[in-house]
């Protein structure tokens, strides 16, 4: 019974962390995160990774993300993945146990309770995933420099990337990726802008009248538009 048992343990721990975060997931969501991870280059137990799927960003990613905030999230994943390069294999790898764990129970959770009660469960477990990474941060930085050729640099985030990170995440961010989408090459180019020169149209706004600086956009997507002919 306890060689069984041995042998169970062994195949759960060598089974990839991401394929255990992903259990109970449908088959085209799980096809869409390999994907990603073959696009990105990313190990599938990358620490970037496991921190989507906590904070419920992946999916959000999954769909044509804005390129800055794409940008902002392969820039903060490279740094944290430097600085784990240099810390001791046995204790990454049972931090990784403990984070899989707690990936689990979360995403169990946020498949069961209603929005409002979400934030407050996502809280402990990624105390857990920012508490693991810190750890590995600093040992890290305790491995002489001359393991990597130098020091290596602090992982910091500004108020400014934290603000950003929040806003995306809201309602607003969420209709201002979804404006982008709808009028993806109108808006990003100015040509509504010039769509409005073009008919010579005003807008009348409070007890003024504008002649530029204003877009005609689309607001709804494609299969709720309707047209004269």
């Amino acid at each position: 019974m306890n060689n069984s048992q041995t042998v169970e343990s062994n195949s759960a721990s060598q089974q990839p962390l991401l394929d255990r975060l992903l259990e109970g997931k449908d088959e085209d969501f799980k096809r869409k995160v390999w994907d990603y991870v073959q696009l990105t280059e990313l190990s599938p137990d990358d620490p970037a990774i496991i921190m989507a799927i906590l904070t419920g960003n992946l999916a959000f990613m999954l769909e044509d993300a804005p390129a800055s905030f794409d940008r902002l999230f392969r820039e903060w994943a490279g740094e944290i993945q430097r600085a784990l390069h240099l810390a001791e294999k046995l204790v990454v790898e049972r931090q990784k146990s403990a984070i899989a764990d707690a990936a689990k129970e979360l995403i169990h959770q946020q498949e069961s309770n209603h929005a409002k009660r979400l934030f407050s469960a996502i809280i402990p477990a990624a105390g857990v995933l920012l508490g693991a990474l810190g750890i590995g941060c600093f040992i890290g930085l305790m491995v002489p420099p001359f393991l990597e050729g130098g020091y290596a640099g602090q992982v910091n985030l500004t108020q400014k990337d934290a603000d950003a990170l929040r806003w995306a995440q809201s309602s607003e961010g969420e209709f201002a990726r979804k404006l982008m989408d709808w009028n993806r090459g109108y808006l990003d180019t100015k040509a509504c802008a010039k769509d409005v020169q073009a008919l010579q149209v005003t807008l009348k706004f409070n007890s003024r009248t504008a002649i530029s600086g204003f877009c005609f956009l689309w607001i709804v997507p494609p299969n709720q538009r309707k047209f004269a002919d």
